[in-house]
């Protein structure tokens, strides 16, 4: 979809402005192609420097788990 990128980054500095706290997101350009670079929010760095995974479900994986 033309413009999807520059759509979506809105979307995300709107989010930001109404202060909900988005993943952070910059606009790239490879070869004349744009793309969204957005940080995970899955992934911190602990005390000794590794990158340590939090743990999350969506709703699909709670219920396949409750079923």
């Amino acid at each position: 979809m033309e413009d999807s990128v520059i759509n979506e980054q809105f979307c995300m500095a709107l989010a930001e402005a109404m202060q909900l706290k988005p993943a952070k997101s910059k606009i790239h350009v490879v070869l004349d192609r744009s793309f969204l670079l957005v940080e995970r929010y899955d992934r911190l760095i602990d005390t000794q420097g590794r990158r340590q995974r939090l743990h999350q479900e969506d709703f699909c994986q709670a219920l396949q788990s409750a079923g």
